[in-house]
């Protein structure tokens, strides 16, 4: 009997996914199903790429064995959550959904959420390798833009919202034992914890040491959670609510964040000049921050203060990564809401104070922030560059010729694309998680189209910007 690798079908698959190769990803998500045929989580996944794929019949059977899977090991809140979308996409799953649906109590609590499906005709980039040319953008939305996250429909976020529910309303205590001096206060679950099995997300941590005087919330607002559920959709079963102190720092420039986080309750502030500067320091309820914990490599977060008292979802980073590269309708909110900061303090950099303010403006309306998996190529020598890149915190390597560059933090790539349709001369890839801004040539097109002088003035700028100082952008 021939023994399968288990290991290197899941590094070629993670591989695949990050590439955007989608049929292959499907192909080995099969084998590894069928190497692991106990574990829900790979025909859960074979699901969701089939579902992208527009192969509703073969999504639906494969929902339907992670439902069965997941009901079978106890976990009857998933089973029903993802039996319905089966239901769904193949009416004939009707009778599944239903007898799942019947063993799920209002306390049922899901260990894990199940896996985000992009929207079929959402062509935002990704993180996935794939960037398409002509792709529209849309300009910063404003915090109150984002209540409309999720739809109120979606089975998994149904779910999520009951775990949620059972999440703040659960008594939960605080335990300073086998704690070493310096780290964070464990919280402990005081409800009887579910049954155990490998779980694709490591377990979430407790808050950053920046947030010492935290605790967790026992009493808060079903509101907060439905609210959290809006903006986060399933992934909203996997944060965990924390009440943090005015005054206390959320993300301090000591050390990076812990985890991605959504300002639930209460309002922040950017204490840095580049926020002052971009009028941006206010954070308000509904956004992101935490934003340097998806980083492959080490930077200095600006420092962000509660205002009043602020009620926090925590969320560990690789649940966050894995949404980004995988769901582009959870990828644009979470862009539109991170872009609202990063982008006017990028903008309030000195290479930019000789741009009038309507150009500075239109610039913004381009730009987009974008997380950006491991070895992916964002320009390709010998083609055009399809946009001009900014790197907030991560590293790249450019490479011309024989000679490979390093690129760190506040580089600027790719505004030869901007400037003529001559192919690159070198090629430029990520070589670690990154967060970057993206300029689309097609929008920077558009923008400049019919007044010559502004796009001469904006290209200046941004060579201008190039290796610009960016320490404390990034939360």
């Amino acid at each position: 009997m021939v023994r399968v690798d288990v290991g290197l079908l899941r590094a070629r698959f993670e591989q695949a996914m990050a590439r955007g190769r989608l049929e292959e990803a499907v192909r080995l998500v099969e084998q590894i199903e069928r190497a692991e045929p106990q574990d829900g989580r790979w025909p859960q996944r074979r699901g969701d790429l089939l579902r992208r794929a527009g192969r509703s019949a073969l999504a639906a059977a494969a929902y339907a064995r992670a439902a069965e899977l997941y009901g079978r090991q106890g976990f009857d809140g998933r089973a029903a959550a993802i039996a319905r979308a089966a239901a769904d996409l193949d009416p004939a799953w009707a009778a599944l959904a239903t007898e799942l649906a019947a063993r799920v109590s209002p306390s049922t609590r899901p260990s894990r959420p199940p896996a985000m499906v992009p929207a079929a005709d959402d062509r935002r980039s990704n993180g996935r390798g794939r960037f398409d040319e002509g792709t529209e953008t849309s300009s910063p939305l404003e915090a109150s833009e984002l209540s409309t996250a999720w739809p109120a429909t979606d089975p998994a976020a149904e779910a999520a919202t009951q775990s949620m529910a059972s999440l703040v309303e659960a008594p939960r205590v605080s335990s300073d034992a086998g704690i070493a001096d310096g780290e964070p206060p464990a919280f402990v679950d005081a409800r009887p914890a579910p049954p155990t099995r490998p779980s694709r997300f490591p377990s979430v941590r407790p808050p950053p040491e920046s947030a010492r005087g935290a605790t967790t919330s026992s009493g808060a607002d079903t509101d907060a959670s439905s609210r959290l559920v809006e903006w986060l959709g399933p992934l909203a079963a996997s944060a965990r609510l924390s009440r943090v102190e005015a005054g206390s720092a959320l993300v301090a420039p000591e050390r990076r964040a812990q985890g991605p986080m959504v300002l639930v309750e209460g309002s922040a502030r950017l204490d840095s000049p580049l926020a002052r500067r971009g009028g941006c320091e206010r954070v308000a309820q509904g956004c992101w921050l935490g934003e340097s914990s998806l980083s492959g490599e080490g930077i200095t977060p600006g420092r962000v203060v509660a205002v009043d008292s602020c009620l926090v979802g925590w969320l560990e980073p690789a649940a966050v990564a894995e949404a980004l590269s995988v769901d582009p309708t959870f990828a644009g909110r979470w862009s539109a809401s991170v872009g609202a900061r990063l982008v006017p303090q990028w903008l309030a950099l000195e290479a930019f104070e000789s741009l009038p303010p309507a150009a500075r403006g239109l610039l913004a309306r381009c730009l987009e922030v974008v997380y950006v998996a491991s070895d992916v190529t964002l320009v390709d020598r010998g083609r055009r560059s399809e946009a001009a890149w900014v790197l907030l915190g991560g590293g790249l390597h450019r490479e011309a010729a024989s000679i490979v560059e390093p690129i760190g933090p506040g580089r600027v790539v790719g505004v030869e694309g901007l400037e003529s349709a001559e192919p690159s001369t070198y090629s430029v890839r990520t070589t670690s998680a990154s967060l970057l801004l993206r300029l689309p040539v097609a929008a920077f097109a558009r923008v400049t189209f019919a007044v010559g002088p502004l796009r001469g003035m904006l290209l200046r700028a941004l060579r201008a910007a190039d290796d610009s100082d960016v320490t404390g952008i990034l939360a």
